[in-house]
């Protein structure tokens, strides 16, 4: 849904049309279910904050004052439901006690190759349970870069910091991730995916 689709969409629901709103969420829900799944890692979580999310966009979809600014004002508000669910809290520390699995080491690599590599089905599964070890300033930016596509400014701007503190984590987030996969032992599995 191209800018001008969706800002007639949101004028359209802001002016009483309820059919807008559908059509929002219609094209929405699976990018913001996807984002929370990769940021929580549990898909009934992610259901859940998905829902809290959509019925926030509802409730306060006719005072954005900014339509262009749209995307980084769901991701946000997905974010901070993400942030403030209970469940994520006490999943997240069982999930990271739980991922102590021993395989193979692998070498620093660049992170532009990461990067590129992140985007394979495979290697993302991988990457998708490593996230929930890093740290979640980190975590969070990563996702929003490389899964959701958003720009470096777009990220700083939803999560209101500079846009060099973005870059900085998203770098050292990598950096992690290596971390852990020399930690446990992941080289020859990422190796079999060309990393």
């Amino acid at each position: 849904m191209n800018t001008d689709n969706l800002t007639l969409l949101i004028h359209r629901f802001q002016d009483g049309d309820c059919d807008a709103i559908n059509q929002i969420i219609r094209y929405w829900y699976k990018p913001i279910l996807n984002y929370l799944y990769r940021f929580l890692g549990n898909m009934d979580d992610a259901e859940d904050v998905c829902q809290q999310t959509f019925v926030k966009v509802y409730k306060h979809l006719k005072t954005l004052k900014k339509p262009e600014k749209f995307k980084i004002w769901i991701y946000r508000i997905a974010l901070n439901e993400a942030k403030n669910n209970y469940r994520w809290n006490k999943r997240n520390k069982q999930k990271q006690d739980q991922f102590t699995e021993s395989e193979n080491r692998i070498e620093n690599k660049h992170h532009e190759k990461i990067e590129a590599k992140i985007l394979d089905k495979q290697v993302r599964d991988i990457f998708e349970r490593l996230f929930l070890q890093i740290p979640v300033e980190q975590r969070v930016v990563i996702i929003l870069k490389i899964y959701q596509d958003l720009k470096f400014s777009e990220v700083a701007e939803l999560l209101s910091q500079s846009e060099n503190t973005v870059k900085s984590r998203f770098y050292y987030g990598l950096r992690s991730i290596r971390k852990i996969i020399e930690q446990e032992n992941l080289g020859e599995e990422l190796k079999k995916h060309g990393l």
